[in-house]
């Protein structure tokens, strides 16, 4: 994946934490959850980063930012609580607000708005009852 694509992944994915609830939730189709799915997307986005440190997409300073919305989304999961990963938590829970606000300073941050967020690029197939 080139630099550019990567960014714009990791982007987008920021932008996705750092929506209102109703947003991240209709972004998504209906079979999906969507709380892990906001989840992986920023992981798997923000694996890159240090790639795109290195070749000079990212500063340090947006590096670190980016760091601590991947910190609170480590903490949430280690706590291995499947509560927290409900629509109702996604939409109430002061964990989920914390992210979004550290998702929305970290856009600040990377010097971009909020944006539309948008699942683009991303499939996801209806898994089948296994019969």
């Amino acid at each position: 994946m080139n630099e550019g694509k990567a960014l714009e992944m990791l982007l987008n994915a920021t932008r996705l934490l750092a929506s209102d609830a109703d947003v991240q939730e209709k972004t998504f189709p209906d079979f999906v959850q969507v709380p892990d799915e906001l989840a992986l997307n920023f992981d798997d986005a923000f694996r890159l980063s240090d790639q795109l440190e290195a070749s000079g997409y990212l500063t340090r300073q947006q590096v670190e930012a980016l760091e601590r919305v991947d910190k609170l989304l480590e903490e949430m999961t280690n706590r291995h609580e499947s509560s927290l990963w409900t629509l109702e938590s996604l939409r109430a829970n002061p964990d989920w607000q914390a992210i979004r606000a550290e998702a929305r300073s970290a856009l600040g941050v990377l010097g971009v708005g909020m944006g539309p967020p948008s699942s683009e690029g991303i499939t996801y197939v209806r898994g089948g009852t296994g019969q």
